[in-house]
C-alpha cells in the first residue's frame, strides 16, 4: 500500500467523550482538518474502572488499530483507568511498530517502543501560574494546597509549581499547608470541615489540584456559612465544566488540552512523512473566573457555558423520554429498524453522518468469531434509499465515499454480552465529538439487534420444528406426523388409491438472515396457498 493510500491518523481513547479528552480531540481535529490528514477515532463506550466481563467485548474496537490504512496512531493514555485494559492495548501496540506514535500522557516505561513519542501538558507550570496570580493579582501570601494522592505522579508536579511560585516571591514554603487527598469530592469536605471546626487556621485561599476537590469544599463551605471569597478563596483546576451546579462558581483553570492535540498530529504528521518534527513545548493553560476569588465572573464564559448546558439537556430530554428503545423491539426486520433511528436522527448532536456497522453474520448468535466482511448502512433520512456499503472491517476508505476530506469518523463498539455486532460509525464535519447522553442511543440500537436476533431464532424453530403434532406452523398444510396420520387413516380398510403430493420445503432455507428469512417464508407461504386451490 502506497502513502497515499495510508490517509487515515487513528487516535486510540477511552471513553472519548469525557471533558478531557473532547478537548484534546477537539485540537487533534481541527489540525488534521488544516493539514488535510483524515482522522479515525477508536473508543469504548463504558471504559469500566474495574474489570466487568459483560464490558470486555466494547475493547475489540481497538483491534481496528491494525488497519493498513493508518499512517500512524495518536493514544490519549491517562483515559485508560483499567489496568487490564492497558495491558490488552500495550500488547496491540507492540505489535505496531511499524508506524510512528505519539502519546499524550506521563511517560509510561511499558509503552516506550522505539516508534513512540510521548507528550504532555505541564501540570508543575500551570500551578505555578495558578499560584502567581494568587501572589500578585491579589497580593496573598497564606495559601494553602489541596492535592491528590500522596505519591501520585501529577499531584507531585502539582505541588511542585505551587512551591516553585512560593519561593519565587519570597514566601516559605511550609509543608503542613499541603494537604494529600484522592481526587475527589470527600477530600475537599474533610478540609473544609477541618477549618470549620478550628483544627486548621483559615488561609487567605486553598488552591485544589482539581475541581471536583473543590466543589466538595465549596458545599461544605456554603452549608456551614463560610463567605467566598471574603473569607477565603478557592481555585480549582482542569475546568470540567460543573460549575453552574456548585456555589459560588468557581475560578479554576482549563489546561492547554487543544493545543496539546494539535501538537500530537503535527508531530504524527511529520514523522509519518519521513519529516523531522517540529519542537514541542508543553502548551499553557487559561485562567477561567469566577466569584470564588476578587476577580469576579466572567460574564460572556458563563454565557457560553450556560448555553451549552441548555443544548445538553434538550438532547437528553430526547434521548430519555423519547421512545425509540421500544420502537426499536417491535422492528421484525433490520431495514425497519433503520427506519425507526432515521426518523431521530436529530437525537445525536451536531453528526453530519452515522453509520450502522455490522458484522456480515451479526444476526447469528452461535457464531464464535464475528465476521470481517462489515455491511454499513446510513441512518439518516436522505441516505435510506441507498444500498448498504459492504467492506472489510479495517477498509476506512470505504465510508469516505460520501464524505469530504475534512470529516472525522467515530468508530464505537456494539456488542450485547458475548455478543459482538459491530460498530456505529459518527462523522462529524467539525472539531466536535458526541455527548454522554449517547450511550443512550447506543444502548437502544443494542436491544434492538437483539431482539431482532431472538426473533431470528424464534422464526428459525418456528420454520424447522413442528410445534403443531399435525399441521406445519408457517402453512398449515399437514407434516410429516399429519400426513401419515391421515392417510394412515385413510388406507385401513379401503382399496381406493390415495394420491399425494409431499413438498419439501427446508431446502430452500440456505440463507438464515432476517431478510433472507422474510423472503423465504413468504415463498413457502405463496407455494402452500397454491397447494390449497388444487385441492
Amino acid at each position: 500500500m502506497s502513502m497515499t493510500d495510508k490517509r487515515f491518523i487513528g487516535i486510540i481513547a477511552a471513553e472519548v467523550n469525557s471533558i478531557e479528552q473532547r478537548q484534546i480531540m477537539k485540537g487533534v481535529i481541527a489540525e488534521g482538518q488544516e493539514l488535510k490528514q483524515r482522522i479515525v477515532v477508536f473508543s469504548n463506550i463504558y471504559n469500566s474502572y474495574e474489570y466487568d466481563q459483560s464490558l470486555d467485548l466494547e475493547n475489540n474496537i481497538y483491534e481496528l488499530m491494525f488497519s493498513q490504512e493508518l499512517c500512524g496512531l495518536i493514544m490519549i493514555a491517562e483515559s485508560f483507568t483499567n489496568e487490564m485494559l492497558r495491558d490488552k492495548v500495550r500488547g496491540m501496540l507492540e505489535k505496531r511498530q511499524d508506524i510512528p506514535v505519539v502519546i499524550i500522557g506521563i511517560y509510561i516505561p511499558e509503552l516506550a517502543f522505539p516508534n513512540v513519542r510521548f507528550i504532555n501538558a505541564n501540570d508543575s507550570q500551570d500551578m505555578e501560574s495558578i499560584t502567581t496570580h494568587l501572589i500578585e493579582k491579589h497580593g496573598f501570601r497564606k495559601i494553602d494546597m489541596l492535592t491528590g494522592f500522596e505519591g501520585n505522579e501529577a499531584a507531585i508536579q502539582r505541588v511542585t509549581g505551587y512551591r516553585k511560585s512560593l519561593e519565587m516571591h519570597g514566601i516559605t514554603f511550609e509543608a503542613s499547608r499541603v494537604f494529600w487527598g484522592d481526587f475527589w469530592m470527600p477530600s475537599g469536605v474533610a478540609l473544609a470541615n477541618r477549618y470549620i471546626s478550628g483544627e486548621l487556621e483559615m488561609p487567605d485561599a486553598i488552591i485544589c489540584a482539581n475541581d471536583y476537590m473543590a466543589y466538595g469544599l465549596l458545599d461544605t463551605f456554603l452549608e456551614n456559612g463560610v463567605r467566598i471569597p471574603d473569607d477565603v478563596s478557592v481555585i480549582g483546576y482542569e475546568f470540567i465544566q460543573e460549575r453552574i451546579f456548585h456555589s459560588p462558581v468557581l475560578t479554576t483553570y482549563q489546561r492547554g488540552r487543544k493545543e496539546l492535540g494539535r501538537s500530537a498530529v503535527r508531530i504524527l504528521h511529520a514523522l509519518a512523512n519521513g519529516d523531522e518534527p517540529p519542537a514541542f513545548y508543553p502548551p499553557k493553560g487559561t485562567l477561567i473566573c469566577g466569584e470564588t476569588c476578587p476577580c469576579g465572573i466572567m460574564h460572556e464564559q458563563m454565557h457560553t457555558e450556560l448555553q451549552r448546558l441548555r443544548e445538553k439537556r434538550q438532547f437528553e430530554r430526547w434521548n430519555v423520554l423519547g421512545s425509540m428503545e421500544q420502537q426499536l423491539t417491535l422492528c421484525s426486520t433490520l431495514d425497519e429498524l433503520v427506519r425507526v433511528m432515521s426518523e431521530r436522527y436529530y437525537w445525536v448532536r451536531s453528526a453530519s453522518n452515522m453509520y450502522l456497522c455490522l458484522c456480515d453474520n451479526w444476526y447469528d448468535t452461535g457464531a464464535e468469531t464475528p465476521s470481517d466482511l462489515m455491511n454499513c448502512r446510513s441512518v439518516m433520512p436522505w441516505h435510506m434509499h441507498e444500498p448498504p456499503i459492504v467492506c472489510p472491517r479495517y477498509d476506512f476508505n470505504a465510508l469516505y465515499q460520501n464524505a469530504p476530506d475534512h470529516a472525522v469518523h467515530y468508530y464505537l463498539p456494539i456488542f450485547f454480552e458475548r455478543h459482538f455486532f459491530g460498530y456505529y460509525v459518527l462523522e462529524y464535519h467539525q472539531a466536535d465529538t458526541y455527548d454522554d447522553i449517547f450511550r443512550n442511543w447506543m444502548k437502544s440500537i443494542t436491544i434492538g439487534l437483539t431482539f431482532l436476533c431472538m426473533k431470528n431464532d424464534i422464526r428459525y424453530l418456528l420454520q424447522c420444528q413442528n410445534l403443531s403434532e399435525q399441521h406445519d406452523s408457517l402453512t398449515g398444510l399437514y407434516n410429516l406426523r399429519g400426513m401419515e396420520s391421515v392417510l394412515g387413516a385413510r388406507l385401513e380398510g379401503s382399496s381406493t388409491p390415495v394420491y399425494a403430493i409431499a413438498v419439501r420445503i427446508g431446502a430452500l432455507r440456505n440463507d438464515v438472515s432476517p431478510e433472507a428469512q422474510v423472503a423465504q417464508s413468504a415463498l413457502i407461504q405463496k407455494t402452500a396457498e397454491l397447494f390449497l386451490l388444487l385441492m
